[in-house]
C-alpha cells in the first residue's frame, strides 16, 4: 500500500474514535445534581480535603472522585 493510502486510513480510524467523544456532550447532557442522585453520593471537595483532620485520606477519596472523567462516565452509564 501506498503510504498515502495508509494515512488515510489512520485518518478515518480516528475520526471514527474521537467523533462519539466529541459528539457526546451534544446529545446527552446531564447536570450536576442528576450525576451526584446517580452516583448516590457527593464527591470530595478541594475545600473537604483542606478541612480534614485525616488529609492523605480525604485526599485519595478526592482524587479517586476526580480521576479518569469520572462524571462523564457517570452521567455516560
Amino acid at each position: 500500500m501506498k503510504s498515502s493510502v495508509k494515512k488515510i486510513y489512520i485518518a478515518i480510524a480516528a475520526l471514527l474514535l474521537i467523533l462519539p467523544l466529541a459528539l457526546m456532550p451534544f446529545f446527552y447532557k446531564k447536570n450536576e445534581a442528576d450525576i451526584m442522585e446517580m452516583d448516590k453520593r457527593y464527591a470530595t471537595t478541594l475545600v473537604d480535603v483542606y478541612n480534614s483532620a485525616d488529609k492523605p485520606a480525604t485526599f485519595e477519596s478526592w482524587f479517586s472522585d476526580h480521576l479518569g472523567l469520572r462524571k462523564l462516565a457517570i452521567s455516560a452509564f
